[in-house]
């Protein structure tokens, strides 16, 4: 099955600043172990997008590990895996927060937020 073409608006600093404050929250509310701040979110370098992935699919698989060497092979890996609907370019890992790929990353983390969200209210319901 192929990837469609992402409909969202990334580059909109409208939904960039949505999908920080709906990640800034979720980060919050689930301790992350880390001080949660603008900057951390609106500026990361690619340590601080490595730990929030991480930190993000552990609330899906708590025995998740991200492989710090060759990440940027790996992430479209997980992306696909965890049914990531849009195309995932590994260019976009080198570097993290270029102007050009922090939009579609920033998207991706939104998806792992949407998916933790479902998650939970699944939970609820078993």
């Amino acid at each position: 099955m192929g990837r469609i073409k992402d409909p969202r608006l990334l580059t909109s600093k409208e939904y960039q600043k949505r999908v920080a404050t709906d990640l800034s929250m979720l980060l919050v509310g689930l301790e992350y172990p880390r001080p949660v701040d603008q900057n951390l979110i609106g500026n990361p370098n690619g340590k601080d997008f490595l730990d929030i992935t991480e930190f993000l699919v552990r609330q899906l698989d708590p025995t998740f590990i991200l492989p710090r060497s060759r990440y940027e092979e790996y992430i479209p890996r997980l992306a696909r895996y965890l049914g990531y609907p849009y195309h995932f370019q590994k260019n976009w890992l080198t570097p993290i927060g270029a102007p050009n790929s922090w939009p579609h990353l920033i998207g991706f983390l939104q998806f792992l937020v949407d998916l933790i969200n479902l998650s939970t209210v699944y939970q609820v319901y078993l």
